[in-house]
Order: structure tokens, then sequence, then C-alpha cells
């Protein structure tokens, strides 16, 4: 028996020609947004879908990888918009001691 006779190969095969090639415009975006990415930003985004693929793989839920693949998505799909990028590694505005309102007020204003 050939290795492409057994069934799980065949449906391997099967599955790889179903991929997109590297040079397929979608895949192109994708590794452009990786490209831009810093190298903290790769090594978390790497660490999130390490770990959704070790999630499938210890409880066999397929749902691990959607969401994985919606993430995805999403983050190529933001990052490509004007301006995003700098958006989000903007640093966070904190109000300066002193503005905003104190915690007795918030309460006042939560009780009401």
């Amino acid at each position: 028996m050939t290795m492409h006779s057994h069934p799980d190969a065949a449906r391997q095969a099967a599955l790889r020609e179903q991929r997109p090639p590297a040079d397929d415009p979608a895949i192109e975006q994708a590794m452009n947004v990786w490209r831009s990415l810093t190298p903290t930003e790769q090594a978390n985004a790497f660490n999130t879908i390490y770990r959704h693929l070790v999630a499938q793989r210890r409880t066999g839920d397929a749902g691990h990888l959607e969401r994985l693949a919606e993430s995805l998505t999403t983050m190529v799909r933001m990052e490509q918009q004007p301006g995003f990028t700098e958006k989000r590694r903007a640093p966070i505005e904190r109000p300066e001691p002193g503005e905003g309102i104190g915690f007795e007020e918030l309460a006042r204003m939560l009780q009401a």
C-alpha cells in the first residue's frame, strides 16, 4: 500500500490542495500585517495562536480553532485600517491627579 492510498494520507493531501498558495493576496495582506508588528507583538500573537492550538489538541474542540481564525481575520482587517496601528500603540491617556470626579461623587451618581 502506498502512502497516498492510505485514507488518512489521501485526506491530508486533499486538504493541502485546498490551502491557498503563499502568494495569495489574502496571505500577502496577512504577512504584511505580521511584518509590521513589533517583536513583542509578534511574540504575543504567537503565544495566543499556540495556546488555541494546544487547547484544541487537548480538548478536541474545533471551536478553539474557529475562534483563532476569527481573531486572526479581525486582526488583519483592523491593522489595515489607516491610523489603527498608531492608535493601538499609543499610550493610554490617564487623567491628571485631581481631574475627573472623586469616589464620593461617583458613589452619589451611582445611587441616584
